[in-house]
This record gives C-alpha cells, structure tokens and sequence, in this order.
C-alpha cells in the first residue's frame, strides 16, 4: 500500500483539531486565573503596606514577571488557536495549501515559537534568581554557597536561548532540508533545557531545605526537650510547605517535557506550554505573598542561626543566655502583637531584595 495522503492522516480528525487545543488551553486558563489571584494579592500589598522596604522595585518586578509569563503564555495560547483553526478549515474545504504553508514557512508561527519561548527563558531567569537569593538569605549571605548556582542558572538558560534560536531558525522554512534537521535539533535540546531546568529548580529548594533542617538540628541540640519539640513542629512545617510550593515547577517541567517528547504516541497531542510557562512566575510570586503575610522561611532561618550562635557563646562562657532561651520559646506562641512585630523585623532585614 502506498503512503496515506494529507487527508487521510491521523493528524487531520476532530479530536486533534478541537480537543487537544481545549484541554490545552483550559488547563492554562485555570493556571493563570490563580496566578493573577497571587498577582492582585502581591500588587495590593506593595501598594498598601508602606513599610515594606523597596516598594517600588518590588512592584516593578512582580509587575514585569507577570507581564512576561502572561505574555509567553498567551502567544503560545494563540498559535494553537490559530493552528487549530487552520486544520479545522483543511478538514471542512478539503483544500491543504494553507495548512502546508503553515507547517512549513508559515512567518506568523515562527514569529510565536520565538516569542513564546524567549519569554519562557525570560521568566525562568528571573525565577532562578529569585529561588538562588533566598538560598543566599538562608546560608547565611555566603558568596561561595550560591556561586555553583549562579554558574549553572547562567549555563541552563543560555542553553534554553540557543534551542529557543534554533528552533525559531529551523521553523522559519522547513522546506529546506537544513533548516528542517536545525529543527529536529532544536526540538532534541529544548527537551533536554526542560529536564535540566527541573533539575536546577529541584537542586535550589533542596539546598534551602537542607539548610533549615540543619539549622532546626542545631538550635534544637541546644534547647530542653519542650522547646525543641516546638522549634521541630515549626520548621517540619516550614520545610513541608517549602517542598509544596518548590516541586510544582519542576514537576511541570518534566511533565511538559515528557509530553513533548512523546506527542507521537498520543492519542491527544496536548501540551502544557501556556501553563508551563505562568508556573515560571507563580512560584516567586507566592514567596513574595508569604512574605508580606510574615510567614517568610528565610527570616525564621535567620533568627534560630543568630539564636543559635548566641546560646553557644554563652555556654562556653560557662552561663546560658536566658534572653536567648525566652525567645526560642516564644517561637511557638503566635499572636497578633508578635506577627506585626515579625513582619516588620522581617521587611527590615531582607529589605525585600530581589
């Protein structure tokens, strides 16, 4: 039997034409109706709380990070839109000459492939740089910790911008033999961007999780047991949290990656770009929420390190800091004095840097 036409292949059905495109989108329109909750949340508190330190600077960045997310998201929502629309026209006229122009020099597509994925490694530059100060607040602003980090972020995104440049050259006209392999090249490294990026994220929320299960066993091994079973509760809480909110992006990393990789084999060739792309953004901005509500990681972090260091000067001096202990064990009381005062003390340390 001879090979089967442009009509008679798999890709041409309503299943792929309306359907992978619905699940697509609707499973971004519901990732960006809870970012842009967490977007109004961080935008109301920069402009209403006047004591946080670098306002301004922290507005301009939620601001640009969600512009940037959004933006990705919404270019990639539109090209499948758009691509949809082009198959449901083939499949209704029976006439492909769009549709091979679509597939093959189409100018509108590769303009959105480029777009879309630079905006993609846009928002995870910013995203790294945000999850990378906080390891630095946590490990004590220690330059050497978070250089290897630094270094690896730089090597991942730049890695994302070449395939990025790849893929927008070999999609421009794949009628050229080069381009097409350029292209098959590019889809090749941009898989591989997607699970290296996973892993960096993954590697980042494990170093300041590690940290704050080492602080907690430090300041813990100074206390009585009652206070140390209050510090142990707090930061076992902490760390569960931080896992929640660090492992959604990796995981939809490799999620997206895996699909990608094998769309062939789907019956649905969906893909999870438009989410993908806004989950870059959400985690940031859920850090900066919590810590305008005064649940911050990092500043509890900090507080049991001078805590810590404190206690242990004045055992060795042969006399134990009664503050000290008073105020480990107020960790476990909260009340609404206490929050104020933490949220305050908080704002001042970190100064809310980005």
């Amino acid at each position: 039997m001879g090979n089967p036409t442009i009509s008679e292949s798999s890709l041409f059905s309503a299943k792929v034409a309306l359907l992978a495109p619905i699940i697509s989108l609707s499973l971004g329109l519901i990732v960006f109706g809870f970012y842009l909750f967490l977007f109004g949340l961080s935008t109301c508190f920069l402009l209403k709380n006047q004591t946080i330190f670098h306002r301004r600077l922290h507005l301009i960045w939620t601001t640009c990070l969600f512009l940037t997310s959004t933006l990705g998201g919404l270019i990639e929502a539109c090209s499948q839109i758009r691509g949809a629309v082009i198959i449901y026209n083939a499949l209704r006229t029976q006439n492909f000459d769009q549709f091979s122009n679509y597939v093959s020099n189409d100018k509108i597509q590769t303009l959105a492939v480029g777009l879309a994925n630079t905006c993609f490694v846009v928002a995870n530059c910013i995203a790294d740089s945000i999850l990378i100060h906080r390891c630095y607040i946590v490990w004590g602003s220690k330059k050497l910790v978070v250089a290897l980090p630094i270094l690896v972020s730089i090597a991942t995104n730049s890695f994302g911008i070449v395939a990025a440049g790849m893929r927008t050259k070999g999609a421009s006209d794949t009628n050229i033999e080069a381009n097409f392999h350029l292209l098959l090249r590019a889809v090749d490294y941009n898989l591989k961007f997607l699970y290296i990026n996973a892993v960096v994220n993954f590697g980042l929320t494990l170093m300041i999780a590690g940290r704050i299960w080492w602080v907690c066993r430090q300041t813990r091994a100074l206390m009585d047991s009652q206070c140390g079973h209050i510090i142990g509760r707090k930061y076992n809480a902490i760390i569960a949290t931080l896992f929640e909110c660090g492992i959604i992006y990796p995981i939809s990393l490799i999620a997206q990656a895996a699909i990608q990789g094998n769309v062939s084999e789907l019956s649905i060739p969906v893909t999870l770009t438009p989410a993908t792309i806004q989950l870059a953004g959400i985690a940031p901005t859920l850090i900066l929420v919590r810590t305008c509500l005064g649940w911050s990681i990092t500043e509890e972090v900090v507080k049991s390190q001078n805590m810590t260091s404190t206690i242990q000067y004045g055992t060795q001096g042969g006399s134990k800091n009664l503050s000290s202990l008073s105020h480990v064990n107020s960790i476990g009381q909260q009340t609404q004095m206490g929050s104020d005062l933490e949220f305050q003390t908080e704002n001042k340390h970190l100064g809310l840097e980005a």
